[in-house]
């Protein structure tokens, strides 16, 4: 499988990448989307590699747009995403409320591990 983790992006004002919709609270009058980083190492089937998918997911927003050419708009003037963060581990019995509670009340995920 080829690393795409080197790939150099550039800055250009015309073509925002969708990094620039991740926030670490809810943007006002936008529709909010939530992304938290959950890597199931214990239960995973690949678990030497696991623990880098959330930053992966995050780093390689960097190589998307932000313009939807199906709706011919640009989702950076409607939409945030808005980051939680990670749970260091998600297998652990106290879990599931380490990632329940950020969904629901938009704290910062808790750190377990």
């Amino acid at each position: 499988m080829r690393n795409m983790g080197n790939v150099a992006t550039s800055r250009d004002p015309n073509w925002p990448s969708a990094a620039t919709l991740l926030s670490d609270r809810p943007i006002e009058g936008r529709r909010n989307v939530g992304l938290i980083g959950i890597s199931t190492y214990a239960t995973s089937v690949t678990a030497r590699s696991s623990r880098s998918t959330p930053a992966a997911i995050r780093a390689a927003l960097e190589r998307y747009s932000t313009w939807s050419f199906s709706e011919a708009l640009d989702i950076a003037e409607s939409v945030g995403l808005v980051d939680f963060g990670d749970v260091d581990s998600p297998d652990a019995r106290v879990a599931p409320s380490a990632w329940r509670r950020p969904c629901r009340d938009g704290t910062r995920a808790s750190r377990y591990g």
